[in-house]
């Protein structure tokens, strides 16, 4: 066999310093590759975009999130899209983007976090209605708050409560523009029947009087739509409503110290009474404390009755106290339940009184 030369270093080195090399590289390379710095990159930007959210700037968060979602689209990335037009009041567009990332039911991270995300689901459409837009010419352009949505008759579509402004309009007819009040929940059926432009000489371009059945607010009846109990949805780790959290669970721990205080103590005073009454008695005329019994001195029974009315005294303020503390504590979770974006832990402290000196409490979560 003949002699076989070495491959020699300085080929190699003229190789990876050229152009034409890399580029001819890049043509074999796997699509895998540049899909892996795109999901990077996409990662990257999720992450920076929930930076944002944690300091309050959702807008900013939302567009890093759209970059993400354009980079590398995830159901991943879709979910922070809703979430962060959760956080500005753009409930329609939550609701619609939130579905399109659960649809994806084969995706691990939204089979992990489906649970969550149904309850985020639930919280958005408690602030969402729906409308409908009949009437003449049909193909009619309809517009909400000025944004084009479709066309005459417009099918039942979710939109934000509230008052909404609903624009027709058609060549050859007269435009109409209506304000309509959606209400959270229910639907609000429209109708419009606009006017040829060559009947109408004075050019008043209103729109023709609504049955008289139908209120401002919306010609059909109201509807129920299909929304879940308020709960948190997923969000940045908790600011402010974290604080109340916390600060309820501290009252209430609070609370079951001063209600187990004054019941020990209320228990306490029962028992001094008994031991004051078996051996001490009261003057009915002076009122004064004097002995039952040889063995038990006056000045004894004066301290048993006033370490019963010690005793008992504690035993009522730890008792209200600890119902004050209660109050609190179910208040601050309240609070905390209200202003969160996703499912957190709440409780709820209530108290009765069991009889005389006794008082039952219990926390439910």
């Amino acid at each position: 066999m003949g002699y076989i030369p070495p491959v020699t270093y300085p080929y190699c080195k003229i190789l990876a310093f050229s152009p034409l090399f890399w580029a001819v590289l890049a043509t074999v390379l796997p699509p895998q590759i540049a899909w892996a710095d795109s999901a990077s990159d996409a990662d990257a930007a999720i992450s920076k975009g929930i930076e944002m959210r944690r300091q309050g700037k959702n807008e900013e968060a939302l567009e890093l999130f759209q970059n993400a979602y354009r980079l590398a689209p995830s159901p991943r990335a879709k979910t922070q899209i809703a979430l962060a037009e959760q956080a500005i009041g753009r409930w329609a567009d939550a609701e619609r983007d939130l579905a399109d990332a659960m649809s994806q039911a084969s995706d691990p991270w939204i089979a992990r976090q489906r649970t969550v995300l149904t309850e985020a689901m639930g919280v958005i459409r408690r602030h969402l209605g729906a409308l409908t837009v009949k009437g003449e010419p049909a193909g009619a352009i309809v517009e909400l708050d000025g944004d084009p949505v479709g066309t005459i008759p417009l099918p039942e579509r979710h939109v934000t409560a509230g008052e909404v402004v609903v624009t027709v309009r058609a060549q050859g007819f007269v435009s109409v523009t209506r304000k309509v009040t959606v209400t959270p929940g229910e639907l609000a059926a429209e109708v419009f029947r606009l006017k040829h432009i060559e009947s109408d000489s004075a050019g008043g371009g209103l729109a023709m009087p609504r049955a008289s059945t139908e209120t401002p607010a919306s010609s059909g009846p109201a509807v129920q739509l299909n929304a879940q109990a308020p709960n948190d949805q997923p969000a940045p780790p908790p600011g402010a409503d974290g604080r109340l959290r916390l600060a309820g669970w501290i009252t209430g721990a609070a609370a079951g110290l001063s209600l187990a205080a004054g019941t020990t103590f209320l228990l306490l005073s029962q028992s001094k009474f008994h031991s004051f009454d078996n051996d001490c008695g009261q003057d009915d005329v002076t009122g004064a404390v004097v002995s039952g019994n040889t063995k038990v001195s006056s000045s004894e029974c004066q301290n048993r009755f006033d370490a019963w009315h010690t005793d008992r005294t504690v035993g009522v303020i730890g008792l209200i106290a600890g119902g004050a503390l209660a109050a609190a504590s179910t208040v601050l979770f309240f609070k905390a339940q209200n202003s969160s974006a996703s499912a957190y832990t709440h409780a709820m402290a209530a108290c009765a009184p069991t009889g005389a000196t006794g008082l039952l409490c219990s926390i439910r979560f």
